[in-house]
């Protein structure tokens, strides 16, 4: 019987478009070049992992475009930007704590995206029963360590939780560790593919 339900946050509770928010700031020459430099020279997996404070991050992309410290010292003030709450994420959590589900989320998450989404993008993790976002542990998914550190921390049986997250990789070692996945391609989907699953799974007790 499935009890519990391990989310991912973006492109599953919130949808993560820096690029749409990049090029909608700045024009276009200027919008390419802070994309590069964030999320195309492999600098960006460290601000997830909670290694760097936020202005050592800003001085690592600095080393990508010099030119442009005052448009990357913008994006790390703006960065709630990227993330954007569909309107079905809390109407779907809402229903899912009333039916009884315990909620847990685990997610490749930095602390300046938490400290400027808390309150507004992330409120619907109110209602969740805890949760491990990598910079605290300085851990990131795929790496089994951190899904394991999920499971014990909070007493979870891999048998009876269902992980949800839009990468295939992250959802093979959920898989791999004994847990049901659902690879979300969109919210939509990934609501339907879930109900489906639970009902399959608890209409069999």
């Amino acid at each position: 019987m499935i009890r519990n339900i391990i989310f991912d946050i973006g492109n599953v509770l919130t949808l993560f478009h820096p690029e749409d928010y990049i090029y909608a700031v700045f024009d276009k020459e200027r919008a390419a070049r802070l994309y590069k430099a964030l999320f195309e020279s492999g600098r960006w997996y460290e601000i997830d992992t909670g290694s760097k404070t936020d202005e050592e991050m800003i001085q690592s992309f600095l080393q990508e475009e010099p030119a442009l410290e005052k448009e990357i010292r913008f994006l790390f003030d703006h960065i709630n930007g990227f993330i954007t709450l569909p309107a079905a994420t809390a109407p779907w959590i809402s229903r899912l704590h009333k039916e009884g589900y315990s909620l847990y989320y685990l997610s490749n998450y930095g602390t300046a995206m938490r400290a400027r989404t808390w309150k507004n993008e992330l409120s619907v993790l109110n209602l969740f029963d805890g949760g491990i976002f990598s910079c605290d542990v300085h851990l990131l998914k795929p790496d089994p360590a951190i899904y394991n550190l999920l499971l014990n921390q909070y007493a979870l049986n891999p048998a009876d939780s269902v992980f949800l997250d839009d990468s295939p990789a992250n959802v093979k070692t959920a898989e791999k560790l004994g847990m049901h996945a659902i690879h979300v391609e969109k919210q939509l989907q990934a609501i339907q593919d879930l109900d489906r699953l639970l009902k399959e799974e608890n209409d069999l007790l």
